[in-house]
């Protein structure tokens, strides 16, 4: 699996932590406390955790962001709160842009349907007055 990830990343080496996200959840849920808390006691000893790769897999990235297992979680929650705060409110300016723009298309349907009604007015004005001149028209040929 490793070579394979070196050749597809072309990376000199390449880390792989084969996982099982299932495990790894059932056995976060039963280790998990009341007070929604998970208890690392609990989770250590749960086999689906041992098996499941992903407490290599989670101390390896607690690892790279800068701490150790211990105090990586805070490490990582610190180093991701500028750029998702900064990701929040772009998202929060796109919403306000995409409101004002569905706000603005909707007055443009309005007046679009507005339009649409005196150009239908305008049409049976018109047809009604090309009536009216064919049958005077008519009048004056055949008098």
């Amino acid at each position: 699996m490793s070579e394979n990830a070196q050749r597809l990343l072309s990376v000199e080496q390449a880390q792989v932590y084969p996982v099982s996200a299932r495990q790894a959840l059932h056995a976060k849920l039963s280790a998990t406390l009341d007070d929604g808390v998970i208890d690392p006691d609990l989770l250590s000893k749960n086999s689906l955790w041992t098996t499941s790769g992903f407490g290599d897999l989670e101390g390896f990235i607690l690892g790279f962001m800068g701490g150790s297992i211990d105090t990586g979680a805070e490490r990582l929650r610190l180093k991701l709160e500028t750029p998702l705060g900064i990701g929040v409110a772009l998202l929060g300016a796109c919403e306000r842009q995409l409101v004002a723009e569905a706000l603005k298309a909707e007055a443009d349907l309005k007046a679009l349907g507005s339009m649409e009604l005196q150009l239908q007015r305008y049409e049976e004005s018109m047809q009604n007055d090309a009536v009216s001149l064919c049958q005077r028209t008519l009048a004056v040929v055949f008098l």
